[in-house]
């Protein structure tokens, strides 16, 4: 287990599963490495590739104590999310897939939303996503509502790199489910 400092109350865990990743975890790592707040751990997780993942995360993560890189058979998005959110310590964590990047103010922005509305077990941000024919869509998020994790693990909309999760809430659902695979 990646356990976060004692005095960083504020620490935010990062999941990253990749499976042959080669063309894009490089800016996905970057993207988080650039983050404004700095207080966070990551957990890569390489879910079996066969092309040169494991290399890229290496070089790109080297000497920064806050990324750790595991390597696993191959065994699917949901496992290699559970696997990296079961090495964290941090109260509560979001996931980036390999394809994703985030913004340089992510973490910051999302602990000020945090602030200004505790006591949620879920927050989710607004996204910016890219159709195959290069147009951006905007997913627009309002205010906090009262909707259960179990909810949102059931009808699989979290919006990857923009949802924010208590991990205890995670924890005690027993993480992703292996038959609720969707991809942007």
């Amino acid at each position: 287990m990646i356990v976060a400092p004692v005095s960083e109350k504020g620490m935010i865990g990062i999941v990253v599963a990749a499976y042959n990743a080669e063309d894009t975890i490089a800016d996905t790592i970057y993207s988080i490495r650039n983050q404004t707040d700095p207080n966070y751990l990551c957990v890569v997780v390489d879910d079996g590739s066969s092309d040169r993942t494991q290399v890229i995360v290496q070089d790109a993560i080297k000497e920064d104590k806050r990324f750790v890189l595991i390597f696993q058979k191959n065994a699917g998005p949901a496992e290699a999310r559970n696997r990296a959110v079961r090495e964290l310590s941090t109260k509560f964590f979001f996931y980036v897939d390999a394809d994703d990047t985030i913004e340089p103010s992510f973490i910051e922005r999302m602990k000020q939303n945090m602030t200004k509305y505790p006591g949620y077990n879920v927050y989710s941000a607004n996204a910016v996503m890219e159709n195959a024919e290069g147009s951006s869509i905007f997913y627009q998020m309002n205010k906090p509502k009262e909707i259960s994790f179990e909810e949102i693990c059931e009808s699989c909309c979290i919006v990857g790199g923009g949802t924010i999760i208590e991990k205890k809430i995670f924890d005690e659902l027993n993480g992703f489910k292996k038959q609720c695979h969707a991809e942007d």
